[in-house]
């Protein structure tokens, strides 16, 4: 893919996105929120709720539920990179100590 013309290139300084995130709460705020709310039945948290219907669908060999649930208690595995087969430039800048 050709890179775009340089008129057409922010210019140092300048952002993409000048005005910021729009007004409003994100879709994960929003969950979260829901998450905290108490569900009447059971006296439970919705979050503990949804935490309870995922072990139980690993536990029923639901592939997808097995992987969320292992990579949110053990955490998600390394995926190792082959850095001999790439050709990438890094530049490293150490910060001006201000102290």
């Amino acid at each position: 893919m050709p890179y775009p013309d340089k008129e057409h290139l922010f210019k140092p300084g300048q952002s993409g996105n000048p005005k910021g995130r729009p007004p409003g709460k994100s879709v994960s705020y929003h969950l979260k929120e829901i998450q905290e709310e108490i569900d009447a039945d059971t006296g439970k948290t919705e979050g503990r709720l949804l935490a309870e219907k995922l072990q139980k669908m690993a536990k029923r060999g639901h592939s997808k539920a097995i992987d969320v649930v292992v990579d949110r208690t053990e955490g998600k595995l390394t995926q190792p990179v082959n850095l001999e087969e790439a050709s990438i430039n890094v530049t490293y800048t150490k910060e001006k100590d201000e102290s």
